[in-house]
């Protein structure tokens, strides 16, 4: 019991130490912001994604473009890497794969 209270004593005391040696690492509180200023050039390219919306929809030249669009994009961003990452898995997990 006694050699218990020993290593409790000594756990305090090291924690203690480091608390000591640590506590100059911390970064101090900040301080209070100041009194912002009314920048014209910050306001006015805060407005330039508002002033999109007023701009017409890009449409492609050709008339079977989005159908392509609308095919190719699944095509290769769920089944091509789909297929590949599952060929993947089965070359790992093969016996004469290693």
């Amino acid at each position: 019991m006694a050699s218990a209270h020993r290593s409790g004593r000594a756990l305090l005391l090291l924690g203690c130490a480091c608390f000591l040696l640590l506590g100059p690492s911390f970064v101090p509180p900040a301080e209070a912001p100041k009194a912002a200023q009314f920048d014209a050039g910050l306001a006015a390219t805060a407005a330039l994604p508002a002033l999109t919306l007023m701009a017409g929809d890009a449409n492609a030249a050709y008339g079977d473009a989005r159908a392509w669009h609308s095919t190719l994009l699944p095509l290769t961003t769920l089944v091509v890497p789909g297929v590949g990452f599952g060929l993947f898995v089965l070359y790992i997990f093969d016996e004469n794969a290693w």
